[in-house]
């Protein structure tokens, strides 16, 4: 079977969890400025919602983009367990190939506990389970068979795995690779991976992300830029919180290292402050969706969804960008990573509620 997108990652089951008392609070030290979630030390503190899902990277986008109409496949391990077992069964539902899972036994699935806040961010606690390891079985037979393959977050011993890949990308004329490091990876730096970055059609990272794995800080843009950004949109497609915009980050430094590195395309998302798409010849900006954030996590996957499916259908970036955008700003206002995705039909008839900004 032929496949338009191949995931390779994590499937993990999520437990969504709202409190009802909690506080953020900010602090300034001479390492930088960091955001803290509190609750009452000893207390029993009540939960508002309780919700269960599935999620994971590599789930996620194989998910996203099968609802979007494209042929999917996951790489992935799974627990021979009850959580295991009902992330099969979820992938049969969203109809995700799932001949490239190695099901594990006496080992336990990937476990997420997400907390949200009254602000719609969300903090993770993670047990990573089977995902403890890199999946190693069915890779190159998978590769063979799509046109896109899409890495997520994986752990330290990714090496052979990307070796996989990039034997399958040289077998197969017209593969496209793209990448959405995990922190193992971030941590490493990007001239540790310098040979897979030159044939990595596509890099996908938020701002902390693109800092760490470059080794270099953005920066503010100048004040005239910022307003070139704010003039462009209606107002309804701006953020809620309209002075976000107005600091916007100045990414190109970092980014410049990761081109030159041979990465084709670097798109970098920055939550509420919107998405900037460099490669060697262009440099655009689209913002963020009017939607009220309810819970962050899988915002991130589900614009490397859109991005791929739009290149897929129209191969146009702007239109690509457009999906991107519209369907992370749906995903993040329902809980769980794998809510709220767009179909194509429901995409076609959004994208022309705002223009990508051309910053050359």
């Amino acid at each position: 079977m032929k496949f338009d997108v191949v995931t390779i990652g994590s499937a993990v089951f999520d437990l969504f969890l709202r409190p009802e008392k909690e506080s953020i609070f900010h602090m300034d030290t001479k390492g930088g400025s960091h955001t803290f979630l509190a609750f009452p030390h000893g207390e029993k503190l009540e939960i508002g919602d309780i919700h269960r899902e599935f999620g994971g990277g590599a789930s996620n986008v194989a998910v996203n983009v099968s609802v979007m109409g494209l042929k999917s496949a996951i790489v992935a391990r799974i627990a021979d367990d009850h959580y295991g077992n009902n992330i099969v069964k979820n992938f049969k539902k969203q109809k995700v190939c799932i001949d490239g899972l190695e099901l594990i036994k006496n080992e336990k699935s990937g476990f997420s506990v997400i907390i949200n806040s009254y602000d719609g961010e969300r903090t993770v606690l993670y047990s990573r389970g089977v995902n403890n390891l890199s999946p190693k079985k069915s890779i190159s037979k998978m590769i063979s068979n799509g046109k896109w393959v899409h890495i997520t977050s994986l752990p330290d011993d990714i090496d052979v795995l990307l070796d996989t890949v990039l034997k399958g990308k040289k077998k197969r004329k017209g593969l496209k690779i793209s990448w959405n490091p995990g922190t193992h990876q971030l941590k490493k730096g990007f001239m540790y991976f310098k040979r897979f970055l030159n044939k990595t059609d596509v890099l996908f990272l938020n701002r902390e992300e693109l800092e760490l794995f470059s080794h270099t800080k953005s920066c503010r843009y100048k004040k005239s830029i910022q307003k070139k950004i704010i003039n462009s949109y209606h107002e309804k497609m701006v953020s809620h919180k309209k002075d976000s915009l107005f600091c916007v980050y100045d990414i190109r430094k970092p980014v410049r290292k990761l081109l030159q590195a041979g990465v084709k395309v670097v798109v970098v998302t920055d939550g509420r402050r919107g998405a900037q798409y460099f490669d060697k010849n262009n440099h655009f900006f689209v913002p963020c969706g009017e939607n009220t954030p309810v819970a962050t996590l899988g915002a991130g996957d589900a614009f490397c969804s859109g991005f791929i499916a739009g290149m897929i259908y129209s191969e146009e970036l702007q239109i690509a960008l457009k999906y991107a955008t519209l369907n992370a700003g749906s995903v993040v206002s329902k809980f769980g990573a794998q809510e709220g995705i767009m179909k194509r039909k429901e995409l076609e008839k959004k994208i022309d509620e705002f223009q990508v900004l051309d910053m050359n």
